[in-house]
């Protein structure tokens, strides 16, 4: 399955100018999201990150211990977080912020905030 972004493309086609998308007031189409909220931070947060460990994919650096479900990048007995002159230690120190993250969100979403 992959993700899709829902345009509410029924709502645009019966707009008076079709032919202008962005006549459609916002409002009335998509969801408000608040950028100063904790978790809508963290969110873009991960997103970055994640978006910086695909372009180190692909420059080659990838790590088959960090995608194993049952591993976690603060725990890893062989991580290079450490070393500032090893490529595999920026994957490293990015997979730790990624787990902190994903814990903050979890955190968050345990307190109902």
């Amino acid at each position: 399955m992959t993700a899709r972004a829902n345009w509410f493309v029924e709502q645009i086609e019966q707009l008076d100018d079709a032919d202008d998308p962005f006549s459609m007031p916002v409002e009335e189409v998509g969801k408000r999201i608040d950028l100063r909220e904790p978790q809508a931070r963290l969110h873009l947060r991960l997103q970055e990150l994640l978006n910086r460990e695909g372009r180190l994919f692909d420059a080659g650096v990838t790590c088959e211990i960090k995608d194993r479900a049952d591993a976690t990048c603060h725990a890893c007995p062989v991580s290079k977080a450490h070393d500032s002159a090893d490529p595999l230690g920026v994957l490293c120190r990015l997979g730790r912020e990624q787990e902190r993250t994903c814990t903050e969100l979890a955190v968050l979403r345990c307190r109902g905030q």
